[in-house]
């Protein structure tokens, strides 16, 4: 039976992160890697996850295909403030959506001939970004930790992964801050997590609280 972390408690708390701590950079680092699985793949099944580093072999991985909406950045004033200091950080342009999605096709076919089983979310309409699937959620040790993002323009993302989400064997919901998948990773039993406009401090208290609850000592 599915066990929820978030609202039911931790049963069985994962143990390879006992005596983990979490470290805040100050930059991003954003590394894709996923372990799970999709509704149309595997039917109604429980799908077991499990994460312990960013670096060991791909198995399975969840993406999901660009969809034809962009984000109009013609009137800066409109943004959210998420936005506003990406305008300032990053370079945006429009995109062909027709092009990505034939590269993103062309990425899995060479993932899916060296054994990687690649899994397609739903697609969810009049979203920007939900072409980047690691930023909704991460896994520690079993443990698939559903992101809480900053911006408003990118909260209807998670709904194309819900059904998936509801299937994994353990899931762990945070009760404050914001914090991005992309904004984590696992790298020798430490979990480090990048401040960004998406990652606020409150949103790692609120992983090592939940770290805590898992039996890692959150430092």
């Amino acid at each position: 039976m599915r066990e929820d972390l978030g609202r039911q408690g931790i049963p069985n708390p994962p143990t390879s992160l006992v005596g983990s701590r979490i470290t805040v950079c100050r930059h991003s680092i954003e590394l894709v890697q996923w372990a799970a699985a999709g509704p149309e793949n595997m039917g109604d099944s429980v799908l077991e996850i499990g994460v312990s580093d960013e670096f060991g072999a791909l198995q399975t991985v969840v993406m999901r295909y660009a969809g034809p909406f962009t984000l109009d950045l013609s009137a800066p004033a409109r943004l959210d403030l998420v936005h506003r200091r990406q305008l300032e950080t990053s370079r945006w342009q429009r995109y062909d959506d027709t092009i990505v999605r034939a590269q993103q096709a062309d990425f899995m076919a060479v993932l899916r001939g060296r054994g990687v089983e690649v899994l397609v979310a739903d697609q969810v309409p009049g979203c920007y970004a939900q072409h980047y699937t690691r930023d909704l959620g991460f896994v520690v040790d079993d443990v698939f930790v559903v992101s809480r993002l900053n911006s408003a323009k990118r909260q209807a993302e998670f709904s194309g992964m819900r059904a998936l989400v509801e299937r994994f064997s353990a899931v762990a919901y945070l009760d404050a801050g914001t914090i991005e998948g992309g904004d984590v990773m696992l790298h020798e039993g430490c979990v480090l997590v990048g401040l960004s406009e998406e990652s606020s401090r409150e949103g790692v208290d609120a992983l090592r609280y939940r770290l805590d609850r898992w039996g890692a000592v959150g430092r």
